[in-house]
């Protein structure tokens, strides 16, 4: 009988009286041969356990190590010693007897993953099962997190920031798990609105102050940090000086995706998009997937950034800024592309490059990663696993082999480009002014999609999570043969396809604002100059008898100052630019630039500098109401950027309502 690996399998304890809700196997041997029923769970009335996953070289599947009888569990956690147990549906499996050896440790103080408590103890279990033809022992660590009563301890965490895209997403999935939340911004928005409504505790402002519960006169068991938040900030001085163990997103995310398949969305540009279009797809392929989005969308439940399921897929937007990718591990990771976009964290190209080569590197042994194969940054990452490419004192190039074997993992591309192992084939505009395409693997057609969307960007977007969810149909398959493997694959590209048919998009990604006669109003995000290239290639795709007016916030003075010549021919494609003052967000201007400075250098249409954004809505109010009595066809309006610009069209059709 052929042994199964078991990694990081989780033992769920639902409704367990005082200890951890989690604990996980270390990498062991079992044999195994018998599928398990989902239900079957810990149950305090039959107190029936089972190891949920293992497994099988590459391949997740069903299997598990055998159900096994509680009997004495609980007086044993409290004391210690030795319980035996029988094992349940191992009639054809030899002696179904087994031991539990439970030893126990008590600190008088410590935090665990959940709790922070007085009287901490700690138990180790080594589970002992009788097999033919051999033994297999298991062995598991729980903790208990007990006062001298028993009793069980909330686990609370504090966000800082917690109003960002990144940490809202991360404060609710904690809210999901059963932990007491609570965190601050520097100012209210819809997302604290969202998350007071959920049961967090939520500021405006920070001070030290609201670190600790009023209520149970405690600080939290741990502080999450947001990449904004500076390290003088009060808060976080407050939890140092109360010894609260402080995250930043990257350890925070490594540890709540613990566990996990990991399926990660990396990329300078359209991981957001991506990143929603595959969890939308595999929730409409049947998996009970949990996902985390840095964009609100529409389709998730309450029209959310964030998914909670209870399978073992997790899909989660990957990002690069301040290194935050490099806190997980992925099972499968997507890179969409690799530019140099965060200009404030990264000194040029190449250390972009290096980080995102350092992330693919964390991909778990047997993973894939998928990669698009028509730009040069990400297509670079397609050699990653070969060799590790190192200067040394002299300059000189050094190759030594990756830290796993160069073939224990995998290199899917995909693209519009031949030579990819998949591509996107005979595109055209359809009738909802967005694009049909053909999936083809390896020159074999395996879906006909169509988009809503309209953009060459959301073509590869679209093919992306095409191509992740037939790898992971393919990696579900019990069937061994070539035929068995692509009849999977191709029946999950047919099945995303249908899908992304209904996929309407994410907020603030060409997202319309509305209408006013003639005239349509659009926001985006859009504040890098590829990006704006994309935008206005979709816009052009949808209206293209009609003129096409930007208003454009720069996002940040570097980014404006090191990036100032890419975006003099972004705007090539609009017929008209308004250039606004930068969103400065974090950054003093030491660089002295400004909006004008872009304004002057855009080739192409004709710019002009508009400082203010009511400057722009009162300007724009007339000259809109000027054209429309004049008998224009009407004007499409993109607002593009990262920062308040996204305000703009919406007073903007506030003031035109009363013309």
């Amino acid at each position: 009988m052929a042994a199964l690996t078991a990694v990081n399998c989780k033992i769920s304890f639902h409704g367990s009286p005082g200890f951890g809700e989690h604990c996980h196997l270390a990498k062991q041997r079992a044999p195994c041969a018998r599928k398990i029923d989902s239900s079957c769970k810990l149950d305090w009335r039959s107190q029936n356990l089972s190891v949920m996953k293992l497994l099988s070289g590459n391949q997740t599947t069903g299997y598990c190590f055998p159900c096994v009888y509680f009997s004495k569990v609980l007086d044993g956690l409290k004391s210690g010693g030795e319980t035996y147990f029988l094992s349940q549906n191992w009639r054809n499996y030899g002696s179904k007897h087994g031991k539990i050896q439970v030893s126990v440790r008590t600190v008088q103080r410590g935090r665990t993953r959940f709790h922070r408590i007085q009287r901490l103890r700690y138990l180790f279990l080594k589970v002992s099962v009788g097999f033919q033809p051999r033994i297999s022992c298991k062995n598991l660590k729980l903790m208990a997190a007990v006062d001298g009563d028993g009793s069980f301890k909330e686990h609370s965490v504090h966000f800082i920031g917690i109003g960002g895209s990144g940490l809202s997403a991360l404060a609710l999935l904690a809210l999901q798990q059963g932990w007491k939340v609570s965190g601050s911004d520097a100012t209210f928005n819809k997302r604290l609105e969202k998350l007071k409504a959920a049961g967090a505790r939520v500021y405006v402002g920070h001070a030290a102050r609201q670190l600790v519960d009023t209520r149970s006169n405690s600080p939290p068991d741990a502080v999450v940090v947001s990449s904004a938040i500076p390290v003088n900030n009060e808060e976080v001085e407050a939890a140092q000086a109360l010894g609260v163990p402080i995250y930043k997103r990257a350890d925070w995310l490594g540890r709540i995706t613990e566990g996990y398949e990991l399926l990660a969305v990396a990329g300078s540009h359209g991981k957001s998009t991506t990143a929603a279009m595959l969890a939308i797809i595999l929730t409409e392929l049947g998996h009970d997937v949990t996902a985390i989005v840095g964009a609100e969308v529409p389709q998730f439940p309450g029209g959310g950034n964030a998914i909670f399921g209870g399978g073992q897929r997790f899909v989660l937007e990957a990002d690069e800024y301040d290194g935050c990718f490099l806190g997980v591990a992925p099972s499968l990771a997507v890179v969409t592309n690799v530019e140099w976009e965060h200009v404030d964290f990264f000194p040029d190209e190449a250390s972009v490059r290096k980080i995102f080569r350092q992330f693919v590197l964390r991909i778990n042994p047997g993973g894939t990663l998928v990669v698009c194969g028509d730009t040069a940054g990400s297509k670079l990452l397609s050699t990653v696993f070969q060799s590790d490419k190192t200067e040394d004192s002299s300059g000189a190039i050094t190759t030594t082999e990756s830290q796993f074997d160069s073939d224990s993992r995998h290199v899917v591309t995909y693209g519009l480009g031949d030579g990819n192992d998949w591509q996107a084939v005979m595109l055209a505009p359809n009738v909802q002014s967005g694009t049909d395409y053909v999936v083809v693997k390896s020159g074999k057609p395996m879906a006909r999609v169509t988009l809503q969307l309209p953009g060459t960007h959301n073509v590869l977007n679209s093919l992306a999570a095409i191509v992740v969810a037939s790898l992971l149909a393919s990696r579900d398959n019990v069937s061994s043969s070539i035929e068995g493997n692509f009849a999977a694959m191709k029946k999950a590209a047919e099945a995303a396809s249908e899908a992304l048919s209904g996929f309407v998009g994410i907020r603030r990604r060409f997202e319309l604002v509305g209408k006013w006669k003639n005239c349509f109003i659009y926001d985006d995000y859009a504040h890098h100059p590829t990006e704006v290239r994309a935008v206005l290639q979709a816009a052009r795709q949808r209206f293209d008898q009609k003129p096409i007016w930007v208003v454009f916030q720069p996002h940040t003075y570097s980014r404006l100052a090191k990036l100032l010549h890419d975006f003099a021919p972004a705007f090539s494609a609009a017929d008209r630019v308004i250039i606004t003052e930068v969103y400065s967000a974090r950054e003093d201007n030491i660089w002295n630039t400004s909006g004008a400075d872009l304004a002057a250098v855009v080739t192409g249409p004709p710019s002009i500098f508009v400082s203010t954004l009511d400057q722009v809505v009162e300007r724009l109010t007339w000259e809109l109401a000027l054209s429309e009595a004049m008998g224009s066809k009407g004007v499409v309006l993109l607002t593009l950027g990262a920062g308040d610009i996204t305000e703009v069209g919406f007073e903007l059709l506030k003031a035109l309502s009363t013309k």
